[in-house]
């Protein structure tokens, strides 16, 4: 069978075999991000430009934030046991959550810093041409980075590394914005590079407050519900299934939790019902993958009128 363009294109990012594929993946996305970081950090130094010093902040929320993704990966691949018989799939919600605000504060700050600086100490030097390489770097290396968590995030369905790979690809857009201030800068502009630097701090704000957003509603059992209409589908299927009373769905870290309510004959013994859930959860099982458990309750036509 011949090969689609994009998945030869994703078969340079990251394995085929998904067993570790998100660790691994992550691994490789912290260090670029420590190089990228160091990178800007030592060159914004040198070239004073205000808008790689607030790539450079991102950079460093990168490493923060992948280095959490690894701890989260380690917590939510524990098997459940008597004291969370849920598992540990929160944690990577918790984690994001601290992430987030941590985040969301240190561009705040910044921020303010900078539209502090730019009305009291005035245009200074422009910034060094050097400034817009090193981001042209930054761009380069994040994008590889996003594609490392989007290839495994999709495979193992984990929605922190896929968070990741967001961030990442936020990065790449800010470096895009410090080559066009520093370019700017050194046409005349002398103010464009405080600008662009008040701007990417916005602009973490705003990524961080919408992934703080997220994580708690998904910290308070969020439900999906995208994939109960599949599931009601299935069960109706099933021989002995007269109705499907009700169906929730539940998110746990990356897998799916299930309840849901069939009716039966009445008349139907409890051999005969334990059957009838039984093929129904090997049916939902057998669609859909991120499904972690079902729980299936079943009622008789009889008692339900």
């Amino acid at each position: 069978m011949t090969e689609t363009l994009a998945e030869k294109n994703a078969a340079l990012f990251c394995v085929r075999d998904c067993e570790g594929c998100g660790v691994r993946a992550t691994w490789i996305v912290l260090w670029i991000n420590v190089g990228m970081f160091l990178l800007k950090a030592l060159f914004a130094m040198n070239t004073h430009s205000r808008s790689l010093s607030a790539d450079a902040l991102e950079s460093l929320g990168d490493i923060a934030i992948t280095g959490l993704v690894l701890y989260s990966l380690r917590i939510v691949a524990k098997d459940s046991d008597e004291k969370h018989p849920y598992g540990y799939g929160k944690v990577e919600f918790l984690i994001a959550t601290v992430i987030n605000f941590l985040l969301l504060t240190g561009a705040l700050v910044f921020t303010g810093a900078s539209i502090y600086e730019m009305f009291n100490v005035g245009p200074e030097k422009p910034p060094s041409l050097l400034a817009a390489l090193v981001a042209a770097v930054s761009i380069g290396g994040n994008y590889i980075a996003y594609r490392y968590c989007k290839c495994a995030g999709e495979k193992i369905h984990s929605q922190a590394v896929l968070a990741n790979g967001a961030v990442n690809w936020a990065d790449a857009a800010t470096s895009i914005a410090v080559v066009a201030a520093v370019i700017a800068a050194n046409m005349g502009f002398s103010s464009f590079d405080y600008i662009v630097g008040i701007l990417i701090g916005i602009w973490i704000a705003s990524v961080a407050l919408n992934g703080l957003q997220s994580s708690i509603r998904e910290l308070l059992d969020f439900s999906p519900g995208e994939q109960a209409d599949r599931i009601e589908q299935l069960a109706r299927e099933v021989a002995g299934v007269l109705k499907v009373l009700d169906v929730k769905t539940r998110l746990v870290g990356r897998k799916l939790w299930v309840d849901m309510e069939v009716l039966v004959r009445e008349d139907q013994t409890l051999g005969e019902g334990l059957k009838i859930a039984g093929k129904i959860k090997q049916a939902v099982f057998r669609d859909q993958s991120r499904i972690a458990n079902i729980s299936v309750r079943l009622a008789t036509a009889g008692a339900k009128g």
